[in-house]
């Protein structure tokens, strides 16, 4: 496996690719990814570089993934590679996550 773990989830019927980002402490999307409300918000994260990310706002994403049905509140930003969001450590260790890189699975606990 190349590259870092992607996973695909489906919001509002549309396939989307999220990179799996253990070192990101909040899940961030894309812009225009969802038309959902953007909340204000004070997050003030830093990126990778040491800069501090442009956050617009929050919006309330509901998708499907592993044919369950999850909510999660995402940093509305630009991000420096193509995928449509990332999934950070506020989700997985919400959902007490399980990422197997050999096997490529990542298991969810449910609410």
């Amino acid at each position: 496996m190349a590259g870092a773990p992607t996973i695909q989830k489906t919001i509002l019927g549309l396939h989307r690719a999220y990179t799996v980002d253990t070192g990101s402490s909040i899940s961030l999307i894309q812009p225009g990814v969802c038309s959902n409300e953007v909340r204000p918000t004070n997050v003030s994260p830093f990126g990778v570089t040491g800069n501090e990310l442009q956050i617009m706002g929050v919006q309330e994403i509901e998708f499907h993934l592993n044919g369950e049905k999850f909510r999660h509140p995402y940093c509305v930003c630009a991000l420096p590679n193509m995928a449509d969001g990332i999934v950070g450590m506020d989700f997985l260790s919400e959902r007490n996550a399980d990422l197997n890189l050999g096997d490529q699975k990542l298991r969810l606990e449910k609410d």
